[in-house]
C-alpha cells in the first residue's frame, strides 16, 4: 500500500496508477451507512493508528473497494447525526448556514439545487435514484429535489427501528433481509441493469438502515461471531449486522463488474456520522480533558456529539483515475461532495450554486496538482442540547472545541492526539486565537444559531 502524507497536502502518485478520469457524464454510486464508526469495518482507515480497524467485525466487500480505490483518514461527516448531515451533503452547505443542526430546518430545499438537479443540468441524460433511508424531516420527498426513482420519504421505522430504549442495541432480530439491506441492493443493481442497457450515465443514491438500532441480522451470519470477540468489539449480533451490510454491498459491486462498467464508474463509501459510543458525553468539566472509553476507541465519544467518535467517518473511493490501494490525508467535510461529484461529471465552478460551503477533492481522488482546493477550515455546530452545547473547527491538524456551557475553549493536535485528551491552547495562543476568530467569523457570516453563553 502506498500512502499519501500530506504535510500540510503532499499528494504522491502510485507507480503504475491511471490517472486519467472517465469521460464525461461518468455514472456515480454513493453509498451511504447509517451510524457507522470509523474503526466499524477490517478497513485500515488510518494504517498509522492503532486500532483504525476491527479486531471483530468482518468487511471483506468494503476491503475489496478499498484495494481498489483512495480511503481518506480524514473525512468527517457533516454532522453527528442522521438529518442534518444527509440535508448537508444533497446540498453542499454546513448545517450551520442551513440552520439544520437538529432534525427540523427552516432551509427550503426547494429553493435551492440538489446533487440530482446540479448532475441533471450538466447533463440532462442522468438518471437519478434513491433507495433506502431518507430521513426523518428532511423538508421534502426525493422526487421533489430530482430522484427519478426512490423509496419514497422513508425513516427509521421503515428500517426496523422500534422505540429508542438502550437495550435495541443488545437485543437482536433474525431476518431473512436484515435492515432491508439486500432489498436495497437489489432494487440498486436493478436500476444499474437497467441504466446501462439503455446506455444511460446514472448517480445512484444507496442509503442503508444499518447499522441504526435496532439489531438485525441472519443466522448463519451470527453463527460466525459465536465464541470470540475483540478487544472494543465484542456484540456478536452488531458485528453481524455490518457484515450483513457489507455482503448486500458485495452485491452492488458484483453488478458493475458484471455490467462491465468500471471504467465509467465512480464508487464512494462513507457514513452519515460517527458511531454509538456506548458511553457518556465525557467531562470537560475542568480544563483537563478525560479520555471517554468507547466503541469508537482510538476516537473520543460518538454520535451527536463533536468529538472524533461523532464526526471521523469511514470515506473509500474508488474508480477510473483514483489510485489503488492508497490512502490520502486531506480533512474534508460531507458538504465537500455535492463539488466533487459535478466536477466528475464534467461541471466546473460555473455550474455549482453560489452559497454552497464546499470544495471539490476530485484532484486528490485522481491523484493530480494543484492540490485539493480546501481554503476553508470545516465548522461545526451543535447548539442544541444533547449534554454538551459545543461549537468545532478543524484546520487539519488542529481543532478547536468551544464549549459553550462552560466559556471553555480547547485547542487539541489531532496529528498528535486523535483521542482529543490533551488540551494544547495555553502552548498555542495564536493558533487558538486566529481559530476562534475564524470560527466566529463564519458563523457571523451565515447567521448561525449560536447558544447563549453560561456566565
Amino acid at each position: 500500500m502506498k500512502i499519501h502524507p500530506f504535510i500540510p497536502a503532499l499528494l504522491l502518485t502510485v507507480a503504475g496508477a491511471t490517472l486519467s478520469p472517465a469521460a464525461q457524464s461518468p455514472n456515480i454510486i454513493f453509498i451511504l451507512a447509517d451510524d457507522l464508526g470509523w474503526n466499524a469495518t477490517s478497513v485500515d482507515m488510518d494504517p498509522s493508528v492503532s486500532y483504525s480497524k476491527s479486531d471483530y467485525y468482518q468487511t471483506p466487500n468494503l476491503e475489496r473497494l478499498a484495494a481498489e480505490g483512495m480511503r481518506f483518514n480524514q473525512a468527517y461527516s457533516a454532522a453527528p447525526i442522521c438529518t442534518p448531515s444527509r440535508r448537508s451533503i444533497h446540498y453542499g452547505m454546513t448545517p450551520a448556514r442551513q440552520h439544520g443542526e437538529r432534525f427540523p430546518s427552516t432551509f427550503n430545499l426547494l429553493e435551492h439545487e440538489s446533487i440530482p438537479q446540479a448532475l441533471k443540468k450538466i447533463d440532462p441524460r442522468y438518471a437519478t435514484a434513491l433507495f433506502g433511508k431518507w430521513g426523518s424531516q428532511m423538508g421534502a420527498a426525493p422526487a421533489e429535489i430530482g430522484y427519478d426513482e426512490s423509496d419514497g420519504p422513508t425513516d427509521n421505522w421503515v428500517g426496523g427501528m422500534t422505540l429508542p430504549h438502550p437495550e435495541n442495541q443488545i437485543l437482536y432480530r433474525i431476518k431473512d433481509d436484515p435492515k432491508q439491506s439486500f432489498g436495497i441492493a437489489r432494487r440498486a443493481v436493478s436500476f444499474i441493469e437497467r441504466c446501462t442497457k439503455q446506455n444511460k450515465p446514472f448517480f445512484l443514491n444507496v442509503s442503508f438502515y444499518a447499522v441504526h438500532r435496532d439489531v438485525e441480522c441472519r443466522m448463519d451470519t451470527l453463527q460466525k461471531y459465536k465464541g470470540h470477540r475483540g478487544k472494543y468489539h465484542f456484540n456478536e449480533a452488531y458485528a453481524a449486522m455490518i457484515d450483513d451490510m457489507d455482503a448486500a454491498i458485495g452485491e452492488i459491486l458484483d453488478a458493475v463488474k458484471t455490467q462491465g462498467i468500471e471504467d465509467s464508474t465512480y464508487i464512494f463509501f462513507t457514513s452519515d456520522n460517527g458511531g454509538e459510543s456506548g458511553c457518556g458525553i465525557g467531562d470537560f468539566s475542568t480544563n483537563s480533558l478525560k479520555q471517554a472509553d468507547s466503541l469508537n476507541y482510538p476516537l473520543k465519544n460518538g454520535k451527536q456529539s463533536l468529538f472524533e467518535g461523532g464526526l471521523r467517518v469511514p470515506f473509500i473511493a474508488a474508480g477510473p483515475g483514483i489510485a489503488k490501494d492508497s490512502v490520502c490525508g486531506i480533512a474534508f467535510a460531507g458538504w465537500d461532495l455535492f463539488p466533487t461529484f459535478v466536477e466528475l461529471a464534467g461541471g466546473t465552478a460555473a455550474d455549482l450554486p453560489k452559497d454552497i460551503d464546499g470544495h471539490g477533492i476530485t484532484n486528490a481522488l485522481l491523484s493530480q496538482r494543484p492540490l485539493p482546493a480546501i481554503t476553508e477550515s470545516l465548522v461545526f455546530n451543535s447548539p442544541y442540547t444533547n449534554g454538551m452545547k459545543m461549537s468545532v473547527l478543524v484546520d487539519g491538524q488542529y481543532k478547536l472545541i468551544q464549549c459553550w456551557d462552560t466559556g471553555a475553549v480547547y485547542l487539541i493536535d489531532l496529528k498528535k492526539d486523535i483521542s482529543e485528551t490533551t488540551d494544547v491552547s495555553e502552548q498555542h495562543p495564536e493558533i487558538t486565537r486566529q481559530l476562534t476568530q475564524e470560527m466566529e467569523g463564519y458563523f457571523q457570516k451565515v447567521h448561525a444559531d449560536i447558544p447563549v453563553q453560561k456566565k
